[in-house]
């Protein structure tokens, strides 16, 4: 268990670290697209892909603390996935389809998420990816706000059967030269890790 504790420590950590914007794809059983809503260039609409307005992982092992001292008495369960969390302006083309696939119980083969964010020259880079398999949707909440844009804000919850990860290591400190990737991945059904790529996937891609 320890390879999956060190890579979740790191994957929050990746998180915290700079200013970042993120993008959702999802992919249905056929291989469909839903609609997307984005603007950005790379992560193309028509590619499926929307921007997010946050994101909040749950990925977790159960820990007991016996009698006796904590180092020699403590021991961890099995690595289980909770509710992934993201929210997002309404968008009725793909609020509409997630709703449906909420309601008739129908699930994405995968949900892809994409954490970018400023490099050394200005340029939106990935630093992290997510890959989510056998993904259906759990809740989905709509807030009204007054705010002048007139914005509409969805929250929603899915849950997944399989997660990967996908960190992308650039040459300099500032997101600029050559990109290696470190990946790691887990089943949650099979409560076994997956072989990962170690080629990070191109940005834009699904």
């Amino acid at each position: 268990m320890k390879t999956i504790h060190t890579t979740l420590f790191l994957l929050f950590l990746t998180i915290a670290g700079y200013s970042q914007t993120y993008f959702i794809s999802f992919i249905n059983a056929d291989d469909s697209k839903l609609p997307g809503d984005s603007e950005n260039t790379v992560f193309i609409k028509t590619n499926g892909w929307s921007e997010m307005n946050s994101l909040s992982l749950n990925v977790f092992t159960p820990v007991v603390i016996g009698k006796g001292s904590a180092s020699s008495a403590s021991f961890t369960g099995i690595p289980q996935t909770g509710m992934i969390e993201f929210t997002k302006p309404y968008f009725a083309p793909l609020s509409t389809k997630l709703s449906d696939a909420l309601v008739k119980g129908i699930h994405f083969k995968k949900i892809i998420i994409v954490g970018n964010r400023q490099n050394g020259v200005g340029a939106l880079v990935p630093f992290v990816r997510y890959e989510f398999e056998i993904a259906f949707m759990g809740n989905i909440t709509r807030g009204f706000s007054n705010s002048t844009d007139g914005l509409t804000n969805e929250k929603y919850l899915f849950k997944a059967g399989k997660f990967s990860i996908f960190n992308y290591n650039y040459a300099n400190p500032d997101g600029t030269g050559a990109v290696t990737c470190k990946s790691y991945g887990w089943d949650f059904t099979t409560i076994k890790e997956i072989n990962t790529s170690t080629t990070c996937p191109a940005p834009g891609a699904n």
